[in-house]
C-alpha cells in the first residue's frame, strides 16, 4: 500500500509540473501563453474554422484565401479531435487538445520505460521530458502515442481487442506526414533496443502497424489523393535550396543541437532542448550500453538525411520531381526526435554511473521546467521588466487575435473580403473576416500567380523576399519592404476581390480611403476605392 501510494504521488507531483505550463501564465498575465509560430498564425486557425465547418456548414471554407480553400486541401479534417473546435470556443479547445496530447505522451511514455526500469522516479522523470518537449500538440495524437507501439512490439506477448482499438484511435487522430515519415525511424528506434530481447514476431509487428497506418490513411484520405487531382497546387514551384558545403555543415550543427540562427523567439523555444541535446549527446560515450549507441547513430543518421536534401544532386532530384510530391522529404521526421532524445536519455540514466545520473537527471528536471515557462519569457520581460507602454503579449490567444478590435471592423466591412498590411492576416479570420491573403500549405498555383500581381513592385525591390515567395510561397502576404514607399498594387488586389485594406502603416493613396483610423490602437481600416 505505502509503494502504491508513493507512485500515485510521483504521478501527481509531475503532473503537476506539466500543469506549471497553464498556471503560471495564468498568474502572471490571466492568458496561457504559447508561441505563435505555425500555431496562432497557422494551424489553430485552420481548426476553428473546421469547428465551424463540421457545426454550421461548408460554407464556412469561404473566408479563406478568396475562396480558392476546399475542403480536400484540409490537414485534420477527419480526425475526431478536431471536433473539440466545434464544441468549445477555440481557446479552450486547443488546450483542451494540448492537455490531451501531454498526457497520452506522458502515460505512454511511462508505460515503456516502466518495463526497462522498476525505480520508478527516472521513469517519471523521463516520461515529463517526454510530455513536455512532443511539439506541437496541435498536429494530433500521432507521436504522443509512439512510446506506445513500442511497448506493445517489445513487451506486450497477448495483444487484446482493446489494444488495437487505442491504435485505431490514435492512427485516426494523427497527422499523416508527420507520423508516417517518421515510422521508419520509430522502427530502427524498435529494432535498437530490441537487441537482447527475443526474436520478432514478425506477424504482431505487421497487424500493429498495418491498423495504425490504415486508421491514419483512413483521416488522411483527402491529402493522400490530393496529388492525383487535376488541380495543380501552389507547392508544384516548391524548390529545394542548393547550398555550399560549409552551410550544410552549420546547418547540420545548428539544428542537431537546436541552436536558432537569430536572435528571436526561437532562442526560447528551443532553449529545453539546447540545454540538454549537448548534455545527453557528451554522456552517452561514458555509458556501455550498444542500445543508447544505436539511439546516437539513428539521431545522427536522420539529422544527415534531413541536411542532406540541400546538396547539389539530392536537391536537384527532389526539385524535378513532380507535383507535391517534390515537397515530401526526411525533414517531415522531425517530429520524432523528441522521442529519440528522452529515451535516450531514459537509457543514460538508468545505465550511467551514479554522477552520471545526478547530473542528467538535473539537467533533464530543469529542461522540464524551462518547458513550461519558456513561452512566458519574452511576455514577462517586456510587460514587467521593461514595462513597455501599450504592450501587446502576442503569445496569447487575446493578444494575438485582438478580438474586440476586429469586432468593430467586421461591424463595417460585412461580409467583404480584406487584405492585411503589416498584420496577420489569419488574425483576422479567426474573427470572421474574409480575407484575399493568409498562410496557406495547400491552394491552387492559379491563384498564387494573380497574387503575384498584388505584390510584384515589392518583391522586385527585395529579392530575398521575392524568392521566398516564389520558390515556397505558403505565407501569401502583402509583404512590405520599406513602410515608407509601400508599393502594394491595391487596384489589383480589389480585381481579385478585395474590398478593404487592414493596415499597421499609415496608407496614402489615391486608391484608399480611410474608414474607421481609431478601430485599434494596432492598425486602421481603408476602403479601396
Amino acid at each position: 500500500n505505502q509503494n502504491i501510494y508513493k507512485k500515485i504521488n510521483l504521478h501527481y507531483i509531475f503532473l503537476g509540473i506539466l500543469s506549471l505550463n497553464y498556471l503560471i501564465p495564468l498568474l502572471i498575465f490571466n492568458d496561457i501563453t504559447l508561441f505563435y509560430h505555425d500555431a496562432l498564425d497557422s494551424e489553430i486557425v485552420y481548426n476553428g474554422v473546421l469547428g465551424k465547418i463540421y457545426f454550421e456548414g461548408l460554407d464556412k471554407i469561404k473566408i479563406f484565401l478568396n475562396e480558392q480553400i476546399k475542403v480536400e486541401y484540409l490537414r485534420r479534417v477527419f480526425q475526431p479531435l478536431t471536433l473539440l473546435y466545434g464544441i468549445f470556443n477555440i481557446e479552450l479547445a486547443y488546450w483542451l487538445t494540448d492537455v490531451i496530447v501531454k498526457l497520452t505522451a506522458y502515460f505512454s511514455f511511462y508505460l515503456l520505460s516502466k518495463k526497462f526500469y522498476k525505480k520508478s522516479y527516472i521513469c517519471y522523470l523521463s516520461a515529463c521530458l517526454y510530455a513536455s518537449i512532443n511539439l506541437p500538440t496541435h498536429s494530433g495524437l500521432g507521436t504522443a502515442i509512439f512510446p506506445y507501439l513500442v511497448y506493445l512490439l517489445i513487451f506486450k506477448e497477448n495483444i487484446k481487442i482493446k489494444n488495437y482499438i487505442i491504435i485505431f484511435f490514435f492512427g485516426l487522430n494523427s497527422d499523416f506526414l508527420t507520423t508516417i515519415v517518421s515510422l521508419p525511424f520509430l522502427i530502427l528506434l524498435i529494432f535498437s533496443i530490441k537487441s537482447n530481447q527475443k526474436k520478432i514476431d514478425i506477424f504482431k509487428y505487421f497487424k500493429i502497424f498495418f491498423i495504425f497506418c490504415i486508421s491514419i490513411v483512413i483521416s488522411n484520405f483527402n491529402l493522400i489523393l490530393l496529388p492525383f487531382s487535376d488541380e495543380v497546387m501552389h507547392r508544384t514551384e516548391y524548390v529545394k535550396e542548393i547550398l555550399p558545403l560549409t552551410s550544410i555543415i552549420k546547418n547540420f550543427f545548428f539544428d542537431l543541437f537546436k541552436i536558432p540562427n537569430a536572435l528571436n523567439w526561437t532562442i526560447f523555444s528551443n532553449l529545453p532542448l539546447m540545454l540538454i541535446v549537448p548534455f545527453i549527446f557528451f554522456l552517452h560515450f561514458f555509458v556501455k550500453k550498444k542500445e543508447v549507441a544505436y539511439i546516437f547513430y539513428i539521431i545522427i543518421f536522420l539529422q544527415f538525411l534531413i541536411v542532406a536534401t540541400n546538396i547539389n544532386f539530392i536537391a536537384d532530384f527532389f526539385n524535378n520531381t513532380p507535383g507535391l510530391l517534390k515537397s515530401l522529404g526526411p525533414r517531415w521526421a522531425k517530429t520524432i526526435f523528441p522521442l529519440l532524445f528522452s529515451f535516450l536519455s531514459f537509457l543514460i540514466l538508468i545505465n550511467g554511473k551514479p554522477f552520471i545520473k545526478k547530473i542528467l537527471s538535473i539537467v533533464v528536471l530543469f529542461s522540464i521546467l524551462i518547458s513550461q515557462i519558456n513561452s512566458s519569457i519574452v511576455p514577462f520581460y517586456k510587460e514587467k521588466i521593461l514595462k513597455e507602454i501599450n504592450y501587446r503579449n502576442i503569445y496569447s490567444f487575446k493578444g494575438y487575435y485582438l478580438y474586440e478590435d476586429y469586432r468593430k471592423i467586421k461591424k463595417i466591412v460585412k461580409n467583404k473580403k480584406t487584405i492585411s498590411i503589416g498584420v496577420d492576416p489569419m488574425s483576422a479570420i479567426i474573427n470572421d473576416i474574409y480575407t484575399i491573403d493568409g498562410y496557406h500549405n495547400l491552394y491552387p498555383l492559379s491563384y498564387k500567380k494573380k497574387f503575384y500581381n498584388i505584390i510584384e513592385d515589392e518583391l522586385n525591390a527585395d529579392l530575398k523576399t521575392k524568392n521566398y515567395f516564389n520558390n515556397w510561397g505558403s505565407r501569401v502576404y502583402a509583404f512590405v519592404g520599406d513602410p515608407q514607399k509601400i508599393q502594394i498594387n491595391f487596384k489589383q488586389a480589389k480585381k481579385i476581390g478585395a474590398s478593404y485594406v487592414i493596415s499597421k502603416y499609415d496608407l496614402n493613396s489615391d486608391q484608399l480611403t480611410l474608414i474607421c483610423g481609431d478601430c485599434s490602437k494596432y492598425f486602421k481600416l481603408y476602403l479601396i476605392n
